[in-house]
């Protein structure tokens, strides 16, 4: 058997069907229910298990600082539940103990761990660059091609009120594989089950869209890739993806204009930006300049803070959670227990005339649990200060390296500088996204690790006089 094929093919797969979630197909895998990719995920690893049943060979990079410094994060958040069990035995909502919610999270954490990255691991770990440009950029960029052609039937249909462009969303796309099309007013989302998850998707592949400036020598691919991704953004209505995302185009200019041989790109990228611009006011001007507006005023989040349901329910969980943590600064309250202790602590401000809290997260009879809306005062509830250190510090050592090796193939390799470029601006924007999401469960944050580790291989083989 030809485990490389197969490992190839599935990973491919995985990855297209990354930003699907529309349909509930692993109803037992609770907040992974969703995902496309995790079914292709668990393939590949039943795969996996195969082989190293058949090789007795069992491949994960453990000796690299950033496994490392996560697994150390895995290990305390075990050691945490077990210095708070005594309080944890006792926790108890939503017809859920404190004993049942641990082993509910940690499956969902061991899920990253234990299945995603010795998968993805496996794969990458014999890709060449050539491999990374072909099998994961390129499989980003059909996925993009696909969300685009999609989102343009969505956009004429939610945007503008073409219904004809319902039909063909109704009629064609869904009958297509792992598609059901939701209709949100005013905001697109394609292939994702809410406008947030697709504004996370885009954010993801962002980064890598944003390389082809670098080494794509068709006009086209060099700058259409990095303008769909603006265009579709905006057109989810996502405030905080589209901060994110201009935020990362703008490192990314900031960083090759710095650069001679780029600034004619960067000028010629303006140029084009906007004259897209103009074109798109003379076609649909005043439906356009409204969408504007209104894009523009959700920005205010002061304002929205007392109008938008979502942002006090969001900020009114985050303050929640800090007030756990400042109670138990030190250990937290136990991995997965955040829920049961914020509850307390809920702000007026948040709760007051708010169906969220009322409908749902106060809800005794309804299942959702509390999110935190945060990973990291998630983390700082549940693994105090130990476990945000940790957290941190991998984050840190992730976004390090990668604008390390920026650093070292710059004047190198192109397409090495572009991969690394890509990376780093991925990096930032999925950790900047963990500021308003509190899973684990963003899978090309952990294709990215893989590349990067894969990558810090690379390097000495290519470039033996680097200090890498």
């Amino acid at each position: 058997m030809n485990f490389d094929k197969l490992y190839k093919i599935i990973f491919v797969l995985c990855l297209f069907f990354v930003g699907f979630n529309q349909i509930e197909l692993l109803p037992f895998l609770g907040e992974y229910k969703r995902d496309t990719s995790m079914l292709f995920i668990l393939i590949g690893f039943l795969v996996l298990c195969l082989e190293t049943l058949k090789t007795r060979r069992l491949y994960y990079p453990y000796k690299t600082i950033y496994i490392t410094l996560f697994l150390l994060f895995t290990l305390w958040c075990i050691l945490s539940t077990l210095l708070n069990i005594g309080t944890i035995k006792d926790n108890y909502f939503k017809r859920t103990t404190g004993i049942e919610r641990f082993i509910r999270q940690f499956i969902s954490l061991a899920i990253i761990v234990c299945v995603v990255l010795p998968f993805v691991w496996r794969v990458i770990k014999d890709f060449t660059l050539s491999d990374i440009l072909k099998y994961i950029r390129g499989t980003m960029l059909v996925s993009l091609v696909f969300a685009t052609i999609y989102g343009v039937f969505d956009i004429a249909y939610n945007y503008f009120g073409i219904y004809p462009a319902y039909l063909i969303l109704e009629n064609i796309f869904d009958y297509l594989p792992f598609i059901n099309p939701y209709y949100h007013d005013k905001r697109i989302s394609i292939f994702a089950y809410e406008p947030p998850y697709l504004a996370i998707y885009l954010l993801s592949i962002a980064g890598w869209m944003f390389s082809y400036l670098i080494t794509a020598r068709n006009l086209l691919l060099r700058f259409l890739p990095s303008i769909t991704i603006i265009i579709l953004t905006f057109f989810s209505g996502s405030r905080t993806a589209l901060i994110v995302i201009f935020l990362q185009l703008f490192i990314f200019l900031f960083i090759l204009y710095k650069d001679n041989f780029y600034r004619k790109e960067i000028k010629i990228i303006l140029a084009g930006c906007m004259l897209l611009g103009f074109l798109a006011v003379g076609i649909y001007g005043e439906r356009l300049v409204t969408a504007i507006e209104q894009r523009v005023e959700s920005l205010n989040f002061s304002d929205n803070l007392k109008k938008d349901i979502s942002n006090k329910t969001r900020f009114g969980m985050q303050y929640a959670s800090m007030q756990v943590f400042l109670e138990h600064p030190i250990i937290g309250v136990g991995y997965g227990q955040q829920a049961f202790h914020s509850r307390d602590f809920y702000p007026i401000w948040a709760t007051k005339k708010n169906w969220e809290f009322s409908g749902i997260y106060q809800n005794k009879k309804d299942s959702s649990f509390p999110p935190a809306f945060n990973i990291f005062t998630r983390i700082a509830a549940e693994l105090g200060l130990i476990g945000l250190i940790l957290f941190t510090f991998f984050n840190a050592s992730v976004l390090f390296y990668s604008y390390k090796f920026t650093k070292i193939t710059k004047s190198i390799d192109k397409v090495y500088y572009a991969v690394a470029l890509a990376l780093f601006i991925s990096f930032i924007g999925l950790i900047i996204n963990w500021l308003q999401l509190d899973t684990y469960r963003v899978y090309i944050f952990w294709i990215n690790l893989a590349i990067l580790i894969k990558f810090s291989f690379l390097l000495p083989i290519k470039y033996k006089n680097e200090k890498v």
